[in-house]
């Protein structure tokens, strides 16, 4: 932990900032006491270090000068915008080192958590879960090697959230901009290729704004070829995972690849049901509808669960969203209501089930 960069260090008993701290002065942690190195030159900005082989244990990232510069404006960026920003405050009961946090009155305290280094998805659900058990809100604003590289869906799985009016988003901040870049909109077309619109907010104010409004967005229409010759491949390759969703299929006697074209229909809704896993928990719903003329209320939430359950590994845009499952049961609701694969009763519901083609050739045929 010898390496590790702070811009805060206790002095008698008060916080002080390094580009205010003067040399041959004692400084220390403010997480576990123990003595800090100052740090100050022309080619980096001024910061606190411990020294080597320090045993201190506060969860915070290895810093860059990108990050420690990035930190900086932040700050500035919420003090613009009339808060009070606190740097690197430390969280002892829950081990955590924040990397900017602005303290509001009325409302939970809010934590800009800077990543500029890779991190694993275990180490971002650990903190932001830290953070949010104990009555905090976080947000997560990625780094320069975040921004230059395309979008991908472990980047969703680890920093991407839900919102109506923008649907789900990712933060980026910008240290040549000096603002928040909002990637929003984000959506698969099924194939893995994923689209999205791009604002950057220059002030607080405007990027509230833009959670204060629902924006128009084109529907993507899903690639209903390139979706199940993607699937095909998989199951061809011997995949173990992809072979488990097929043997699911097998006593119906349906084939994965057939689903009904009922699959890819486009709800009305501005959540983001995109990307390969929410259309194969279609599809599992309709492998366990297969044979089933009538279900119950409780008979079609359990047949709902199983389905999810299984597609739940593929379906990105479910855990990184962090929606409920509830909301997506009422979604997919929505959806057979919509495509009249299922027509609601007294007690429940009455099962009309599209026909399902035997595999890719045959779907291609009927339908190219």
């Amino acid at each position: 932990m010898g390496s590790e960069k702070m811009f805060i260090a206790e002095f008698h008993q008060r916080l002080v900032d390094a580009k205010d701290a003067k040399p041959k002065e004692d400084y220390y942690c403010p997480a576990c006491h123990e003595r800090l190195i100052l740090r100050r030159g022309k080619c980096y900005l001024a910061h606190f270090a411990h020294q080597p082989h320090s045993r201190c244990s506060v969860s915070s990232e290895p810093e860059s000068r990108e990050h420690l510069l990035g930190k900086r404006q932040l700050a500035h960026f919420a003090r613009v915008a009339k808060f009070q920003p606190v740097f690197e405050r430390v969280y002892p009961e829950f081990n955590q080192r924040a990397d900017v946090v602005l303290p509001r009155a009325t409302r939970p305290d809010l934590i800009f958590e800077y990543q500029c280094s890779p991190i694993s998805h275990a180490s971002v659900l650990k903190r932001t879960s830290g953070y949010e058990n104990h009555g905090l809100q976080v947000l997560w604003l990625l780094g320069p090697r975040y921004q230059v590289k395309r979008l991908k869906q472990t980047v969703l799985e680890r920093f991407a959230r839900f919102h109506p009016a923008v649907g789900l988003y990712c933060l980026y901040w910008s240290t040549r901009e000096r603002g928040i870049i909002i990637r929003y909109h984000i959506r698969d077309r099924g194939d893995g290729t994923l689209t999205y619109m791009t604002q950057t907010c220059r002030s607080w104010s405007t990027f509230c704004q833009l959670f204060r409004r629902a924006h128009s967005v084109s529907e993507w229409p899903i690639d209903a070829t390139r979706f199940r010759l993607r699937l095909q491949r998989q199951l061809f390759s011997g995949d173990r995972r992809w072979q488990a969703l097929q043997r699911q299929c097998y006593p119906k006697h349906l084939n994965l690849i057939g689903m009904p074209d009922a699959v890819f229909t486009p709800l009305l809704t501005s959540l983001p049901l995109t990307g390969i896993g929410a259309y194969l928990t279609r599809a599992l719903i309709l492998v366990q509808l297969a044979g089933n003329e009538r279900l119950t209320n409780p008979e079609f939430q359990q047949l709902i669960e199983r389905a999810n359950a299984l597609a739940k590994p593929y379906n990105y845009v479910q855990r990184s969203a962090r929606l409920g499952e509830r909301r997506w049961q009422k979604i997919e609701l929505q959806w057979l209501l919509q495509t009249r694969c299922l027509n609601e009763k007294a007690t429940g519901y009455s099962c009309h089930l599209p026909t399902w083609y035997t595999d890719f050739n045959d779907w291609f045929k009927q339908t190219g």
